[in-house]
């Protein structure tokens, strides 16, 4: 089990700084002084750099204490408005300790994360390479502390509650801060060993993600990344639960709640076939004789699905029955090469296969046929040292106009 620091001592660090001294930070933290110290010790032997220096007036932070600091507040401000809402919302009137979120351990939260991810508690355990009864008294030690049940039995096993499914949520954001405590320390001391994780879409992974993370690496070869693919629902989870920093993809009209989406560039679409097709040369073509062929679509609700229905929206036309809808762009390219179907996609998507001559764009192009591809994150996201980097590149690399 990957072992992170205890998350008292980071709160009595971050007091001990917030206050300049270390006697108050024990009365506030209700910790003997000599605790305090201690705690901090800790901390810089975890960490392997000094946090704190002393002066005659008082403690101050090094500069590696100040980026600490910042991100250890992160954790701990999330997780007090994590416990303040769960707290409202839940039924019992039972009386809880004062300042309850102060109490709670990171072993706590990460048995509530793990046994929540994998659905029970030997999975849970198994996760954290820990025995199952320790898992199953750390989570029931914490429903204890917070007064709430975090998980119930059904037909399928162990699932959160409503009030579990919420805090588990918040807890894995709290634990991902207290992880790039690490990675701000080791960027500030030079070493960018830290991890990326991406969510690329379509697009995505053509040609603009690939050259960003190929230079990042070459500048910095001791980073890791980690990419995931799927749809957008499943990014977006995936996001939302920290298992991704941030995801590359065709900007949603209509965002959830909690996502910020920054525009790269406007990616210019075409209606797209195989070489020799009957339609592939002309120049007169008009909607009824894209409406002749079968098609293949992409999911419904997507950006490029609302293009390619706004192509036959008020024509009195639609696509020829036996349509295929797919969003796996292995499928669209097999399905194109192999028959007469038409598809909507960027040309940067098919490049290679255009490029072989497999397929070809047709001489088909009415107004509204572009998309924004965008950078998505966390509202409340606060990148690493290295994660701007990556951020800084797709910027740099992003197009300024269409694709010819």
């Amino acid at each position: 089990m990957f072992k992170r620091p205890n998350i008292r001592h980071l709160r009595a660090f971050s007091l001990t700084v917030r206050h300049n001294n270390v006697s108050r930070a024990a009365q506030l933290a209700h910790l003997s002084q000599s605790a305090v110290s201690q705690a901090i010790a800790r901390l810089e032997d975890y960490y392997g750099c000094s946090l704190l220096e002393r002066r005659n007036v008082g403690v101050f932070p090094t500069a590696y204490g100040s980026i600490a600091t910042r991100r250890i507040d992160r954790a701990t401000d999330r997780l007090g408005r994590a416990v303040e809402r769960l707290l409202i919302n839940r039924r019992s009137t039972s009386r809880l300790p004062v300042e309850v979120d102060r109490m709670i351990s990171v072993s706590q939260l990460s048995a509530l994360c793990a046994v929540a991810a994998t659905g029970g508690f030997k999975s849970g355990a198994d996760q954290l390479g820990l025995a199952q009864p320790s898992v199953h008294r750390a989570v029931r030690d914490l429903e204890s502390l917070l007064g709430v049940s975090l998980f119930e039995r059904t037909s399928r096993g162990i699932s959160p509650t409503r009030l579990g499914a919420g805090f588990a949520l918040e807890a894995t954001l709290v634990l991902k801060e207290v992880d790039n405590i690490g990675d701000d320390l080791d960027i500030a001391r030079g070493r960018f060993e830290g991890r990326i994780a991406v969510g690329s879409l379509a697009l995505g992974q053509s040609d603009l993600l690939p050259l960003a993370i190929t230079e990042v690496s070459r500048r910095y070869p001791r980073a890791d990344f980690f990419l995931q693919d799927g749809s957008f629902e499943q990014l977006h989870h995936a996001l939302q639960h920290g298992e991704i920093d941030m995801v590359i993809g065709a900007r949603r009209l209509h965002p959830e709640p909690g996502l910020v989406q920054e525009v790269l560039f406007t990616d210019q679409l075409s209606v797209m076939a195989r070489a020799g097709h009957p339609l592939a040369g002309r120049t007169d073509i008009q909607i009824a004789d894209l409406a002749a062929w079968p098609w293949v679509l992409p999911r419904p609700g997507t950006p490029t699905r609302a293009v390619s229905d706004a192509i036959f929206e008020g024509s009195g036309y639609a696509p020829a029955t036996g349509v295929i809808e797919t969003g796996s762009m292995l499928m669209v390219r097999g399905l194109l090469a192999a028959s007469d179907r038409l598809t909507v996609l960027s040309r940067r998507q098919v490049r290679v296969e255009e490029q072989a001559g497999l397929l070809v764009s047709l001489d088909f192009h009415p107004p509204g046929m572009a998309r924004e591809i965008a950078l998505m994150h966390r509202l409340d996201w606060r990148p690493t040292q290295l994660q701007e980097v990556l951020i800084q590149q797709l910027r740099d690399l992003a197009p300024e106009s269409p694709a010819d």
